[in-house]
């Protein structure tokens, strides 16, 4: 039996999780079986399990890939925020980010919010790499204040801005990046009275 090379493993893993993230996104975690990422695939069953052992495996995976995606955009930005505005920084993450998800991820991140309330695994996931890109976003702050608990309150708040913005667009579908930029920066420059 002929060797499987690691680009091979990995372009097979990428298929997979491609497959997952259609079904998934078309129809839910739940309304979502083996059987039809399988079909989705164009594997056999053996194929599949062998990468990911249950559809738990799976939405895990589906839902790291993502999120490295995420990280790595904010990590990017806050090595270098090239004197943005909050708002302009805000929609330079959603623009990098969506550009480089698409769509069907947008979706699975909603999907996996909820799925995280009953999913330890998934909830503990969700939870380290938010925190990870909040701490990108707090060193990102700090070309705007140099107030520790200012540039924390102003990652708390960009990561708020950036997870409603998908659920807007989601629903919505009314809203665009630059409706971030233009509100997060007229309220920034305007004394609140």
């Amino acid at each position: 039996m002929p060797k499987v090379s690691e680009e091979h493993r990995q372009a097979r893993r990428a298929q997979i999780l491609a497959a997952a993230r259609r079904r998934f996104a078309a129809n839910g975690f739940h309304m979502t079986s083996m059987d039809d990422v399988i079909a989705e695939a164009g594997l056999s069953a053996g194929a599949l399990y062998r990468y990911f052992p249950s559809k738990n495996a799976l939405i895990l995976a589906c839902a790291e890939d993502a999120l490295d995606t995420v990280t790595s955009v904010v990590t990017e930005l806050a090595a270098d925020p090239k004197g943005r505005t909050p708002g302009q920084t805000v929609a330079w993450i959603l623009s990098r980010s969506l550009a480089t998800l698409g769509a069907d991820n947008s979706r699975l991140g909603m999907l996996a919010w909820t799925e995280s309330l009953r999913n330890p695994e998934l909830h503990q996931l969700l939870a380290e790499r938010y925190r990870a890109i909040r701490d990108a976003m707090r060193q990102a702050a700090r070309a705007w204040t140099d107030d520790d608990a200012e540039a924390d309150a102003v990652a708390k708040t960009m990561l708020s801005v950036v997870l409603g913005f998908l659920v807007q667009r989601a629903i919505l579908g009314d809203v665009a990046e630059a409706d971030l930029t233009a509100g997060l920066d007229a309220r920034m420059t305007r004394d609140v009275r």
